[in-house]
């Protein structure tokens, strides 16, 4: 099989021809529809999470995946079937405890994410994966390549908008902050699932055109705020009337956007960090987030359950996902990755195996 292979940090992509896997027991093996491009491994192949994630190379990465089932292994056959449509869900968790219980096998103990270490993953055309249950069915689906935007960047929108759920009244505005991939997927999901307002910020003005273009937003009620060209704290308070957003989700997660945005939550509001853009952040504002019981929150990837969740909201066309995607070929890996590192890559890039 054709595969887009990394042999060290700094390095690029090769593209070779490697042996297919074999599947047993609770192992399948997945034909690649979709793999998407994704920031986190611009990450990893810069070397920024050398100490975190110990990746043995060579290594194929990829963990935003969809594809078909095309074989299966002895204890895995009966709970799917060769030609099911899947979306792969990527953080395999390998012990029983009490996380991976909750369903929650992206916090678990002893978690070994899928084309991100350990496991090969979908920049090739099949993929492995270890367990018949990180497999989502979602066959009949209209568009499988760019639905593989559901695993990982869907998958992390939708549970942040559903964490910032949890602190509105339906009239009360939401802020999103940045229009990247994950963040232009965060907006359509609060479009088409919350009745709240919202405002959306990017610093970069093709960002905030194309979410004009993409995005169903309602005049006078929802807005994008170019922060290239005006103050966007002072833009939001003008808009809304003075008054502060009760939800912030950060999909940047740099010093700058909470040294900015932090304090703009409104009382018994919360503020969302997604983005890993920093390490370490500002000086956090104790008096007022204490004084307004204002939650500060995070979130990583989803859970099995929500990918199932969103998985059925896109098959259902409830969620828009393939108006959000680049189809690219694997042979334009290494490109897509400078695109996405300049900022050039609007949309998410997503690679096509499929003629």
């Amino acid at each position: 099989m054709k595969a887009a292979v990394l042999y060290g940090f700094r390095e690029p992509f090769r593209i070779e021809d490697v042996e297919v896997p074999k599947p047993s027991g609770n192992e399948v093996l997945v034909k690649v529809y979709g793999s998407g491009v994704c920031h986190s491994d611009l990450h990893l192949i810069k070397g920024d999470f050398e100490d975190e994630l110990p990746i043995t190379f060579p290594f194929i990465l990829g963990h935003e995946v969809s594809g078909v089932v095309v074989e299966a292994g002895d204890e895995a056959s009966q709970y799917v079937s060769e030609g099911m449509e899947v979306l792969v869900y990527s953080f395999y968790c390998m012990q029983r405890d009490r996380y991976q219980v909750k369903g929650l096998d992206q916090i678990c103990g002893l978690r070994t994410p899928g084309g991100i270490i350990m496991f090969n993953g979908g920049y090739a055309e099949y993929m492995l994966v270890p367990h018949y249950r990180y497999l989502v069915d979602v066959t009949g689906i209209d568009d499988l390549v760019s639905a593989a935007i559901l695993s990982d960047a869907g998958l992390t929108a939708y549970r942040a908008v559903k964490k910032a759920r949890e602190y509105l009244d339906p009239d009360e505005y939401i802020l999103i902050v940045g229009l990247g991939g994950t963040g232009l997927f965060g907006l359509e999901t609060v479009r088409k699932l919350l009745p709240n307002p919202v405002v959306a910020v990017d610093i970069n003005p093709a960002k905030i055109s194309l979410a004009e273009e993409l995005i169903n937003l309602r005049e006078d009620y929802d807005f994008l705020i170019d922060a290239s060209k005006v103050d966007p704290r002072r833009e939001v308070l003008s808009l809304l009337g003075g008054e502060a957003p009760k939800v912030v989700i950060d999909f940047v997660g740099l010093e700058a956007t909470l040294s900015t945005y932090l304090d703009l939550v409104s009382p018994a509001g919360a503020y969302v960090l997604v983005g890993l853009g920093s390490r370490m952040g500002p000086r956090i504002p104790i008096h007022k987030m204490v004084i307004n019981e204002i939650t500060l929150t995070t979130v990583l990837y989803g859970s099995v359950n929500d990918l199932y969740e969103l998985g059925m909201l896109g098959r259902n066309g409830v969620i828009e996902y393939w108006k959000l995607v680049e189809k690219i070929r694997l042979e334009d890996i290494n490109e897509a990755f400078r695109r996405l590192e300049r900022g050039e890559a609007l949309k998410r890039q997503v690679i096509s195996f499929v003629e």
